[in-house]
């Protein structure tokens, strides 16, 4: 399972879900780089979404 981050000035962002303060979830990585793919494209985010895998202790 992965997570979207990005780091801003040293700050590190998690994606979260829309109305909600829970971290966006993905099963796989290919879903993960496909979600990160369609942010980067917007040029509004002034950071770049990456993939991070999340820890057994996040599960």
């Amino acid at each position: 399972m992965f997570k979207l981050i990005c780091t801003i000035n040293g700050i590190t962002k998690t994606l979260k879900v829309d109305n909600s303060e829970e971290d966006a979830i993905f099963n796989d990585l290919f879903e993960a780089e496909l979600y990160a793919e369609q942010l980067n494209k917007d040029r509004s985010y002034s950071c770049h979404w990456i993939p991070e895998p999340l820890s057994t202790q996040q599960l």
